[in-house]
């Protein structure tokens, strides 16, 4: 997988391997078994889950400030 790739190369930090594994999770519909159908609703649930971790790591909190300052 790149993000190994990149995070053994030192091009990323663990966070933003972190980070690049929950999106991947969302693109492709979690754990779900090959060919799976999912819905929209599955989908921003999915998407949702994800986003409310991230905002409650300290991590997250700390680039959101720097962004908005």
């Amino acid at each position: 997988m790149q993000l190994v790739n990149l995070l053994e190369g030192h091009f990323i930090s663990p966070y933003d391997f972190e980070i690049g594994m929950r999106i991947a999770q969302v693109m492709t519909g979690g754990d779900l078994e090959p060919g799976t159908e999912v819905d929209e609703a599955w989908m921003l649930a999915l998407e949702r889950r994800h986003f409310i971790e991230l905002l409650q790591n300290a991590k997250t909190q700390e680039r959101i400030a720097h962004t908005l300052a």
